[in-house]
């Protein structure tokens, strides 16, 4: 798939997501994996402090005072502009693309369905913490600048889906807009109905600042690693044509400039998660398969499984099997696999998760070209490191 001059190696997914949960499909078969991140399997998020205002990296994104779940519902002052609020966790949005969402939730269909009544088919998208890192019954963090969301398109999935899936719908990433404050955040703990919350518009602050060097760097790193990526072998990566579509100006203002680069690199660093995500995944398959040979043959046990009827069970049927109920010892091996494959995209995660937000908040092009200039810097030293290594052999 061709973006911009650019293709990636591998196929463009979606966001990363995990395997459905309690389920792993095993040949034709489904082991239940009831809490396959239960506390043996610590997430390198919990790490972290109690606010995300101290917690680097989440400390580097601008927030809003901590939302009191119980505070009272208010009013909008004369000339205030209000807008519905969407919430995504971990996940920033650039301008100048196009985003697709699943409407499930009661009170996004309720949303859905004000702006395409009242004709404004726009709404915030907030970007906040992984639920449950940071936030306590009683409050929510939100960042302070959120992107505008255009509905351009929507297709009524309910009959397809039993009504799981209410629409299917297709935006446009407009501008970016700085959240003032939330009108109704105790709707954050009964989800009850949508948050509104007051906006206004984020402009620059160095319309005439001059940052030409820093913007040649981007190009310059950008292409240093397009060769790094070729000469090592990396399975995800950018394939250029030169002569066709020349890198020239990718640090710049324009519409092909930051942003455009700020984009690719986003997408490629998706890729390059789902990529490991499915090497992990294909990995636990691989066990599971492994330990259910040695259980058929008997040589292996249950902690326990006397709810299953081991003589009547056939190729195809689906068992329930609990996670407690593997053997520690495979259960151990499982959660240190997929330890070795999560340490691998934590980089990419942490860039995901607030990288791309600082980008997005940045009131100055000059500090939106340094912050991309240094991203792409530190996958310059990686690839160069791992160059070097591969050369020694």
């Amino acid at each position: 798939r061709w973006l911009w001059g650019l293709r990636s190696a591998t196929p463009l997914l979606a966001p990363p997501v995990p395997l459905p949960v309690n389920v792993i499909p095993v040949n034709g078969m489904k082991w239940a994996m009831a809490s396959i991140d239960d506390d043996e399997n610590t997430d390198m998020l919990n790490q972290v402090g109690p606010t995300p205002e101290t917690s680097p990296p989440w400390s580097d994104i601008k927030w809003l005072p901590e939302l009191d779940l119980n505070a009272p519902d208010t009013e909008p002052m004369e000339g205030e502009k209000v807008m519905p609020c969407f919430l995504i966790e971990a996940l920033s949005y650039l301008p100048d693309t196009k985003r697709v969402l699943n409407i499930i939730e009661k009170r996004y269909r309720e949303m859905y369905s004000d702006i395409l009544f009242n004709g404004s088919r726009v709404f915030v998208v907030a970007f906040l913490p992984p639920d449950g890192l940071f936030s306590s019954s009683q409050g929510k963090w939100l960042a302070e600048v959120g992107v505008i969301f255009h509905l351009d398109e929507l297709e009524d999935l309910s009959a397809q889906t039993d009504d799981r899936v209410k629409w299917r719908c297709v935006h446009t990433v407009t501008q970016r807009v700085r959240i003032k404050r939330a009108l109704n955040p105790s709707c954050l703990k009964d989800r009850g109905t949508y948050l509104r919350v007051v906006v206004e518009d984020l402009e620059d602050e160095d319309d005439d600042q001059d940052c030409l060097v820093e913007e040649e760097a981007i190009t310059e790193a950008f292409e240093r690693i397009v060769k790094l990526q070729e000469s090592c072998g990396e399975v995800t990566r950018f394939v250029v044509d030169t002569d066709k579509e020349p890198l020239v100006d990718m640090g710049s203002s324009g519409k092909y400039g930051l942003w455009r680069t700020a984009r690719l690199w986003q997408s490629l660093l998706l890729k390059r998660i789902n990529s490991v995500q499915k090497s992990r995944d294909d990995t636990t398959l691989k066990m599971l398969n492994e330990w259910m040979a040695k259980r058929a043959q008997g040589l292996t046990d249950f902690t326990s499984d006397s709810n299953i009827d081991w003589d009547n069970v056939k190729p195809g049927d689906e068992v329930p099997i609990e996670w407690s109920a593997l053997p520690e010892d495979f259960r151990r091996e499982v959660l240190e696999m997929h330890k070795f494959y999560d340490d691998r995209s934590s980089d990419d995660l942490t860039t995901l998760g607030t990288g791309f937000h600082k980008i997005v908040q940045a009131n100055s092009h000059c500090k939106r070209v340094v912050i991309l200039r240094d991203m792409l810097q530190r996958e310059h030293d990686k690839l160069r490191a791992k160059s070097t290594f591969q050369s020694g052999f």
